[in-house]
């Protein structure tokens, strides 16, 4: 069992509860999104309000501070395998990461489509409109974006999912819950992308190398290629 009853909580309903949470935030990230992407819905951004691009991470983020809450005291930063120090190293072994974990994800993506011949793996009607609305939202929504994400994603998937149950469990579960956005491609990318910061985790054991890694992944997406891409569609 995850983490150990006897060593994680100091009482019984403390891990009753806490494992209670868990299993509720696996079927909002895990089961519900398999759901909506077998249903094949059309993904509408003209429907999804902003909150909605924040969902997610104030899930994982109120059960990382419920888990917290109910286990055994211990410092925040032990929690979140955070390390002190060598901040200028760590700023720029994650922005190596992040680049390098783009180009993977890319040249993945780039041969998938080539073996599938592109359009028999096409993604959810409204897929590509949803990366355009959100290539055309404003820079500062953007960047919070970007932030929150790099952070609570960070904190759930490396911190806590795989320092518990190890980097396959916890890269497949980081993958499956982007299903929702209805892409089999940004599947892959995801899938690729959460195997170098696991990998990365694994060598450093540093969350904040992971953070930046996973924000200077983000922030090339969001601030360069989907802006590009956007700038040469119609409005």
């Amino acid at each position: 069992m995850i983490g150990g009853l006897g060593t994680e909580f100091p009482t019984r309903w403390r891990a009753l509860c806490a494992y209670g949470l868990l299993a509720i935030v696996f079927v909002l990230t895990v089961a519900l999104p398999i759901a909506a992407y077998w249903r094949g819905a059309p993904v509408d951004a003209e429907t999804m309000g902003v909150g909605a691009l924040f969902a997610g991470q104030a899930v994982l983020a109120s059960f990382l501070a419920l888990w917290f809450a109910l286990r055994t005291r211990t410092s925040l930063r032990s929690f979140l395998k955070l390390p002190t120090g060598r901040w200028p190293q760590r700023i720029v072994e994650g922005i190596r990461v992040g680049i390098l974990g783009w180009m993977l994800t890319l040249t993945a993506m780039i041969a998938l489509g080539i073996v599938t011949r592109a359009g028999t793996l096409a993604p959810h009607p409204g897929f590509a409109q949803l990366m355009v609305w959100m290539a055309r939202r404003p820079l500062t929504l953007r960047l919070g974006l970007i932030v929150t994400a790099m952070v609570v994603e960070e904190a759930f998937f490396r911190a806590f999912v795989q320092a518990r149950v190890g980097i396959v469990l916890a890269t497949l579960w980081f993958a499956l819950g982007h299903m929702n956005y209805g892409s089999p491609t940004m599947g892959l990318g995801v899938l690729v992308i959460g195997v170098v910061l696991g990998r990365a985790y694994q060598r450093t054991e540093d969350i904040a190398i992971c953070a930046i890694a996973h924000g200077t992944f983000d922030a090339i997406q969001l601030l360069v290629v989907l802006p590009l891409i956007a700038a040469h569609l119609p409005t």
